[in-house]
Order: structure tokens, then sequence, then C-alpha cells
């Protein structure tokens, strides 16, 4: 008789047990996988908001007839852009981010020429850029 109470009191025991784990572990299982799902929407607001800043110091290095820099900087920009479009869910934006890209020959040359007419398609540029924010 005394057998059987020990065993129902260690089952007991042990359901007890697992579900005061399970009490503590699930909450903040969840509350990391949101915290994990913030942190990754933050870099990817970060990375794009890197790429709005590339664009921008392009547009001005631009307007001063600093080819040279605007050059390197058209660089990165496109550079980055290439690598964020990989990484990139919403087919939207996607698309958008592909369209930017495909003014890279044209700000490319322009820029290495130092012609003066690259402002008014690096201008658009910027501005497509910014306009991602609205998504």
């Amino acid at each position: 008789m005394r057998a059987k109470n020990i065993g129902a009191l260690i089952l007991v025991w042990i359901g007890t047990v697992t579900i005061a784990f399970l009490a503590g572990y699930i909450p903040e299982h969840l509350q990391l996988r949101h915290d994990e799902a913030q942190i990754a929407n933050l870099n990817f607001k970060l990375k794009l908001a890197q790429l709005r800043t590339l664009a921008g110091i392009l547009y001005l290095q631009t307007s001063e007839r600093n080819y040279g820099l605007a050059a390197q900087t058209s660089s990165q920009f496109f550079d980055q852009l290439r690598i964020f479009v990989e990484q990139v869910n919403d087919p939207r934006l996607k698309q958008m981010l592909k369209e930017l890209s495909k003014s890279q020959d044209q700000i490319t040359a322009g820029l290495a020429n130092g012609d003066p007419g690259v402002l008014p398609k690096v201008a658009d540029l910027l501005q497509k850029t910014l306009s991602t924010e609205t998504l």
C-alpha cells in the first residue's frame, strides 16, 4: 500500500515540477520570439535607412560636382542595394529596389565622365529611394 502512495506522490511531484517549468518557460519563450522578430524588423529598417542616407550623400556630392567622391558613394550604394534586394521578402519593395538598380549604368557613366547631366538621374534615384519609406 505504501509503495502505491509513494509512486503516486512521485508522479504528482513530477507533474507539479513539469507544470511549474512550463509556466515559466512558455511566456519567456514567446517573449524571446517576439523580441527576435522586432530585432529583425529594426535591422531591416536600419539597412533601408542606410540606403537612403547613401542616396542623399550621393545627391549632395553630385550637386557639388565632386564626381570622384560621388562615384565612390554610388558604388557603395549599388553594392548595398544588390545585397539588400536579396534579403527582402516583400515583393513590392523588392520590385522597387530592383528598379533603382536599373539606373546604375547611367549614373556610373555620368559620374565617370564628370557630366553635370547626371544630377537629374541622381535626384530621381534619391526620390525613389526616399519613396520606399512609405512601405
